[in-house]
């Protein structure tokens, strides 16, 4: 759903202003306005309450509607990227057709800027199509851009995607066809040995993953590469996250890490030196307790307790 260009994915910060004033239309009819072309957001779900239809860019949205967005509408053939801090920044998603309760994605009145992404896209939230991808397209992976970017490209068994290149996170879909889409790029994911070549349709731009971190320059981000844990840090835990999600998390003997987090679908990740743990993108420090583990993620500082259980 976020992307950010580089290479399948390098970081696209600079996409070029459509326009200098936004184009709005108001009013407190939802079912009057929007379809045409451009963004249309509500203030309440269902497309209800004070509207406004937007045909460029908006790094700032007014205060009457920063952060207060719970419905949305995209034109035809559009993909627009929003954002939950100003000037695009913070956690982004792409999106197009439309959405009548933000609710569901987790993004009720948290829109703060949004800016059209180019080339038509397709029908739903993050562009439809999501699939899910084959067993060999799972798990943490690590690439080099060609701008010399390192790239941490995570794909869950759901379909969703996550990049962080050089530590900036964007998100993506895994659709048909072993394609990804993220932040409006597309690439087409082919299997090399243990590793995935990403190959973008538009450039022919490729970038080479291998699930470790080695070759191609990585010098490893949070820790290095992936490494066999320590006896202590191997096994099955269970932990709860701060909002009392329960987590079942696995760290093998030969680096690879997954959770299954409130009985949804699994995440991978791997155990890198240091002792470290990187998993959809977010990296924390493995900490010994006892008979179980702290991890400790290194941007916001979270916490989880963790003990051991028999499978």
């Amino acid at each position: 759903m976020r992307i950010i260009r580089v290479g399948l994915l390098v970081t696209f910060g600079m996409i070029a202003f459509l326009g200098v004033f936004s184009s709005e239309i108001i009013g407190q009819e939802g079912r009057l306005i929007g379809g045409g072309s451009g963004i249309t957001v509500f203030e309440d779900r269902n497309f209800r309450g004070d509207a406004a239809t937007y045909q460029s860019n908006m790094p700032n949205l007014p205060s009457r509607f920063n952060n207060r967005i719970s419905s949305i509408r995209v034109g035809d053939g559009e993909q627009w990227q929003i954002c939950d801090q100003a000037n695009y920044r913070g956690q982004c998603v792409t999106v197009s057709g439309e959405e009548s309760d933000l609710r569901r994605n987790n993004w009720d009145n948290r829109i703060s800027s949004m800016r059209r992404i180019s080339g038509g896209g397709g029908g739903g939230w993050g562009g439809g199509g999501t699939v899910r991808p084959p067993s060999w397209a799972q798990g943490t992976w690590y690439g080099t851009a060609p701008d010399g970017s390192q790239i941490i490209l995570t794909i869950s068994a759901n379909g969703s995607v996550n990049a962080s290149v050089n530590g900036s996170m964007s998100y993506g879909t895994y659709r048909s066809g072993n394609l990804i889409n993220i932040n409006g790029a597309t690439s087409r994911v082919t299997r090399n040995g243990s590793g995935l070549i990403t190959t973008r349709t538009d450039n022919r731009e490729q970038i080479r993953y291998t699930r470790s971190g080695s070759g191609g320059g990585w010098g490893g981000w949070g820790g290095g590469n992936q490494i066999s844990p320590p006896s202590w840090a191997r096994g099955n835990f269970v932990g709860n996250a701060p909002n009392g999600t329960q987590i079942f998390l696995t760290i093998s003997a030969n680096g690879d890490v997954s959770a299954q987090i409130g009985g949804s679908g699994y995440v991978y990740g791997s155990y890198t030196s240091g002792n470290y743990i990187t998993i959809d993108g977010a990296v924390s420090r493995v900490i010994r307790n006892g008979n179980g583990i702290t991890t400790e993620r290194l941007d916001n500082g979270e916490r989880i307790f963790y003990t051991r259980r028999s499978r």
